[in-house]
């Protein structure tokens, strides 16, 4: 049904925008494309998908491990970079995340193979049926979880002392340190909530989809399609950028096959990045 199809797309939309958000944080504070973005989601699939194999833990309640492990590395990566990014330019920044993605990449072929996993929950399999409607309860879940990071997001970046010096430091970093912000601090805080983002969409990818350790490549480019397309710096574009990819995606899927769920979107992406380069939301070009 078309409404099972709009429904869907709405849903991926958020689950998009869950995997974007962390790729929007880390680039609006700095600038640079993360490009391990991706190997760093597999990473916490990985965990997550360990703890409740090897530990019985599940996936939810890892959470609670998972996130202050990932916000702490990302709150201490910020330290090596800042001082890397001083003595470097861009370009080196750059073949820099290259080689964590590569290295990562290469870490989890090492340990996992190149063998498909993913995590099966009892009570997420039965279809949700609403109004005719069937909608999946782990779609439905990760939508949901997407939808409430954005907001999240959002809320702290423009009500918050931390958030809005976050957002002052990529505008003008010397008239923000006039005003007492501690810059290295916010670098650390906006990597930290970087960070924690991937982890939380890596965690949410083991429960949704097979995943194996070339698998963040994808990732990496839905990211960078949904941030394209609503905007390079706004995080609630993230959330338009979602929506347009996942419901475009599943209209497509609905009416030509699964095949092209994502190539139409990547298509509406290059033809956004080539007309209106800072997204429908963005402040600055890529």
């Amino acid at each position: 049904m078309l409404a099972d199809a709009i429904i869907s797309g709405i849903l991926f939309g958020g689950i998009y925008a869950l995997i974007a958000s962390g790729f929007s944080i880390a680039l609006s504070f700095t600038r640079i494309l993360n490009l391990a973005h991706g190997e760093i989601m597999i990473f916490a699939a990985y965990f997550c998908y360990f703890l409740f194999k090897s530990l019985g833990i599940d996936p939810f309640i890892s959470l609670l491990i998972i996130l202050p492990i990932f916000f702490l590395v990302g709150f201490v990566f910020y330290n090596g970079l800042s001082r890397y990014s001083r003595r470097a330019n861009l370009e080196s920044v750059l073949l820099l995340f290259i080689a964590i993605s590569t290295i990562l990449q290469n870490l989890g072929l090492l340990f996992w193979l190149s063998t498909q996993r993913s995590i099966t929950l009892s009570y997420l399999v039965n279809p949700i049926i609403i109004l005719g409607i069937n909608i999946s309860p782990i779609y439905l879940v990760g939508g949901l979880v997407g939808f409430a990071i954005i907001f999240g997001l959002h809320f702290f970046l423009t009500k918050t002392k931390s958030g809005l010096a976050i957002r002052a430091i990529p505008q003008d970093a010397e008239l923000a340190a006039t005003t007492g912000i501690n810059y290295f601090l916010m670098g650390r805080i906006a990597f930290g909530l970087a960070f924690l983002c991937a982890g939380l969409a890596g965690a949410m990818v083991a429960v949704m989809f097979t995943f194996n350790p070339t698998s963040g490549l994808n990732s990496l480019l839905i990211a960078l399609s949904v941030v394209v397309l609503g905007g390079l710096g706004s995080i609630f574009g993230c959330l338009v950028g979602g929506l347009i990819l996942g419901v475009v995606g599943s209209l497509a899927s609905y009416y030509f096959g699964a095949g092209v769920q994502l190539l139409i979107g990547y298509i509406i992406f290059l033809i956004v990045l080539l007309i209106k380069p800072k997204g429908l939301f963005g402040r600055y070009v890529l």
